[in-house]
């Protein structure tokens, strides 16, 4: 079970990545004009900082706090570097360490967390009229 969370991390990590890099920074201020939203790069920051603060939730045994390494939703390559080093942290921590039910847990969150969020970008990128990379075109057929 440990190969195929790793494999499904893997996976969504890279399209989080894939859409993140092919966006512009101009547009990470942008938002959805037709319903409340916030902007693109503060859905990537909730993402960095989901998984960090899960992984740390981990490390500690403790509450779920959430904090973000990140703070400024508009400097694509602080992102880019955050949704980086968040990934293979993540990874790392689930290939290198036990996972008792309660972890398994916590690493179900992240996935969960990631997939719902990919519903959100998709709307970003429908309602701002992006283009989807290659990696979303074959993954969800959009």
């Amino acid at each position: 079970m440990k190969h195929v969370l790793i494999k499904r991390f893997d996976s969504l990590f890279s399209l989080t990545t894939d859409l993140a890099h092919i966006i512009e920074e101009p547009e990470y201020q942008s938002k959805l004009s037709t319903v409340r939203s916030n902007s693109f790069g503060e859905q990537l920051l909730c993402i960095v900082g989901a998984r960090e603060s899960y992984l740390q939730q981990i490390k500690s045994a403790g509450e779920f706090t959430f904090s973000c390494s990140v703070s400024d939703s508009s400097n694509k390559f602080k992102i880019m570097q955050a949704l980086h080093m968040s990934a293979q942290q993540v990874i790392q921590y689930a290939k290198e360490n036990p996972t008792d039910e309660q972890v398994a847990e916590i690493l179900f969150k992240i996935l969960e967390h990631e997939a719902q969020h990919h519903g959100q970008l998709i709307r970003y990128v429908y309602g701002n009229d992006w283009q989807f990379p290659e990696s979303w075109k074959s993954h969800y057929t959009v």
